[in-house]
């Protein structure tokens, strides 16, 4: 039995944009009450979401985005990172990057573009650096 890459792109991309869109709603949330732990633990897990979905779908790029996000998040969670509007701008950042991806792959582009500036940026947050 054949599997119809269509119609598991389709559900993909739904599954995907309600975990992108679940991210942005707990993200507002946290940013008027930065230590709700549920809230966080949430977005963390949409963001893992889309990661492990994305991987198997094979769009890189897009999975990275995703993992960087959740090594911020898990490092918010861990206390290892002070939440601050700055944290919270690279976040919304990286939604609107997965979101926009997810809309170049809907149009039937192969490859939903290169995010490597961004996920740099992610990566430098979660470990505490502070970027230029």
């Amino acid at each position: 039995m054949a599997i119809d890459r269509g119609k598991l792109l389709a559900r993909f991309l739904q599954e995907a944009r309600e975990q992108c869109a679940g991210m942005e709603r707990g993200l507002l949330s946290l940013e008027g009450n930065p230590g709700d732990r549920e809230t966080l633990d949430a977005v963390c897990r949409s963001a893992h979401t889309i990661k492990g979905s994305a991987r198997m779908m094979k769009f890189p790029a897009l999975s990275s985005v995703a993992h960087r996000m959740e090594d911020v998040l898990d490092a918010l969670k861990s206390g290892r990172l002070t939440p601050t509007q700055a944290i919270s701008s690279l976040l919304f950042r990286g939604v609107d990057a997965i979101a926009g991806m997810l809309d170049r792959i809907a149009d039937g582009a192969d490859a939903p573009g290169e995010a490597g500036e961004l996920c740099a940026q992610l990566e430098q947050a979660a470990s505490g650096e502070k970027g230029d």
